[in-house]
């Protein structure tokens, strides 16, 4: 078995196994690959020249303790079901996991679909989300009207950088993702 990262042209494999694994489009064929995202690497497990499972480690940067840290997310893990149960993940996350601690990176992260099988490799719940609900009638009282206006893409993304930045440093959010204009 070998560990590597896979190339752009190994990409549409990986979109296959991620349309069974995930139920994305199940026309991965279709979709071009033009570039892997410079913020994302794509760790795959091949034998011979098949691609048996893959994992991406997604840069992420964020802060800790007010310093910026370096950090990755770890998505889209899996395997195709004829390479289940060959050690697969785990030679990957062990030579991820080596890599980007050898380059720099201090903190990881993912959202797990079992708790128990990521703390094979180190992992252990760290947070716990909260969830609030305010009825919208709770705004009837403030003094200024308030306008809301939905914006997918937009041009100028200045303001909305200033607000995050001031939000995660003003409450001394730990792990708040380091944005920029490219992210």
């Amino acid at each position: 078995m070998e560990i590597r990262l896979l190339n752009k042209d190994e990409m549409l494999h990986y979109k296959r196994l991620s349309s069974i694994a995930f139920t994305y489009s199940r026309e991965p064929e279709k979709e071009e690959v033009k570039e892997i995202p410079a913020n994302e690497l794509v760790y795959g497990a091949f034998d011979n020249e098949n691609l048996m499972a893959a994992s991406v480690a997604n840069i992420l940067p964020c802060t800790l303790n007010g310093e910026e840290v370096m950090h990755f997310g770890v998505g889209g893990v899996a395997t195709f079901p004829e390479y289940r149960n060959r050690g697969a993940i785990k030679a990957i996350f062990n030579k991820m996991l080596k890599d980007l601690y050898d380059d720099g990176f201090v903190i990881s992260s993912l959202m797990p679909f079992n708790h128990e099988f990521y703390r094979k490799f180190g992992y252990e719940v760290c947070y716990q989300a909260d969830t609030y609900e305010v009825p919208l009638t709770e705004f009837a009282s403030f003094n200024k009207p308030i306008k809301v206006k939905m914006v997918l893409e937009p041009e100028n993304t200045d303001d909305f950088l200033m607000v995050y930045k001031e939000f995660t440093r003003n409450f001394g959010i730990n792990l708040a993702c380091t944005r920029n204009k490219e992210s």
